[in-house]
């Protein structure tokens, strides 16, 4: 195990499973429906020297608390992804389709989110404060405590993976031989998105 310093180097452990099942359902002549769902399972991410150090509460803590993995909860426990689509031909002739499609995607969150913060978190990153006019709130109870304001901590209480969600729908018409109309509409929407925030 290092010693404090400055040193960026973890041993992150982290499991991941992701199986999927689908079926398609001929509901009737007319009509094909795509059913499937999809989980972007893993296991929360430890770090094997117990090197994480973060600051748990922005409005009350005095310091950085030593954790044991990187997020308070497993962020992927809900990552369960629905799929749905179907086919439909209104008129039973084949020169009019409908299809209309909707899936959920979760992008579980990879290291290079949150390492950064783990990386320059005291004792582990060195920062120096110059100047009797500058106010530091943290008492350097750590070797090398890094100024928060100077640091990119890891908002720890993340329980929730970032995911997207997206849908179309469409009408297809034959309108000549080998010529065929499409109108649709295209749409998707991001959720839980991981962003930065000034939290001191």
């Amino acid at each position: 195990v290092p010693a404090p310093g400055n040193t960026a180097h973890r041993d992150y452990f982290q499991w991941n499973v992701h199986p999927y099942i689908q079926d398609d359902w001929k509901v009737s002549s007319k009509l094909t429906a795509n059913i499937g769902l999809r989980w972007e399972g893993c296991s929360n991410v430890t770090e094997r020297h117990n090197l994480l150090w973060v600051i748990k509460d922005f409005n009350h803590d005095t310091g950085f608390t030593q954790v044991p993995q990187v997020f308070s909860e497993n962020p992927c426990k809900g990552n369960f992804d629905p799929r749905v689509g179907i086919a439909y031909d209104p008129f039973s002739d084949h020169k009019t389709s409908i299809r209309a499609g909707f899936g959920r995607f979760h992008d579980p969150i990879s290291v290079q989110a949150y390492q950064t913060g783990f990386g320059g978190a005291p004792p582990w990153g060195q920062s120096q404060l110059s100047g009797a006019a500058a106010i530091y709130p943290f008492p350097p109870s750590l070797l090398n405590q890094g100024v928060p304001s100077q640091t990119l901590p890891w908002y720890y209480p993340i329980n929730l993976s970032p995911y997207m969600m997206q849908y179309n729908v469409n009408i297809q018409r034959e309108i000549l031989p080998s010529t065929v109309l499409t109108v649709g509409y295209v749409g998707s929407r991001g959720v839980h998105l991981l962003t930065g925030i000034e939290r001191n």
